[in-house]
């Protein structure tokens, strides 16, 4: 593995996202790929959870409001929205 183990967030082993944790669960030979903080799939993994995070946020703010969080019907996107009542 060619990454210092700190920059190594996850582990895609046979083609799935997988903790680092996980890795003695796999035989030697299967293809593990690392994935850092600088790869495009780390976005998909954390995307739809801070989305949840920022509305949180600000129905802590705002009790009042509505706060809405969907996936999007395009790829890598999240629909957020929040409305003051």
């Amino acid at each position: 593995m060619g990454k210092q183990s700190s920059d190594v967030l996850l582990l895609k082993i046979d083609g799935e996202l997988k903790d680092l944790d996980r890795k003695s669960e796999y035989s030697e030979e299967s293809p593990v790929e690392e994935i850092d903080s600088q790869s495009e799939e780390i976005l998909d993994v954390y995307r739809y959870p801070y989305a949840h995070l920022l509305a949180h946020a600000v129905k802590e703010l705002f009790p009042d409001s509505h706060t809405y969080c969907t996936p999007s019907h395009r790829e890598n996107e999240i629909n957020y929205s929040s409305q003051r009542v």
